[in-house]
């Protein structure tokens, strides 16, 4: 599994790591439903619109099934997240980004680079 909950300035991030899937939608399905089952739990013990959320999805094709998959994974978590940041969701593709903040009900901000991403959910608190 690729993702995991990191630690910076004492604030804890969920790390969704959804990078170089490409089309491999059985790959992508199988890392996510794992995260969701096993470090992604602990989302639910958190305080409502209280996790911080990093997702990348570099290199990773967002196919129907994806789009599907991740729309419900949204729609199950979306109370306990305070914000998201998307790496590799820019230009183009910046059009799903735009859908999946609506589903979300949260702010919701693409970067190209990881620490990007990373340095802007620290610095809004």
């Amino acid at each position: 599994m690729k993702s995991k909950w990191i630690e910076k300035q004492e604030k804890r991030i969920l790390f969704i790591d959804l990078s170089d899937f490409r089309n491999n939608i059985l790959g992508f399905e199988e890392e996510l439903t794992l995260t969701v089952s096993t470090i992604g739990q602990e989302m639910y013990l958190q305080p409502l619109h209280s996790v911080l959320v990093l997702v990348d999805l570099t290199n990773t094709s967002i196919t129907p099934e994806a789009n599907h998959l991740l729309s419900e994974r949204i729609s199950d978590t979306k109370k306990y997240v305070k914000r998201t940041a998307v790496v590799g969701m820019t230009g183009l593709r910046g059009i799903f980004l735009d859908y999946f903040a609506r589903l979300a009900g949260s702010e919701t901000v693409g970067f190209e680079k990881v620490d990007d991403a990373v340095d802007w959910l620290m610095a809004q608190d």
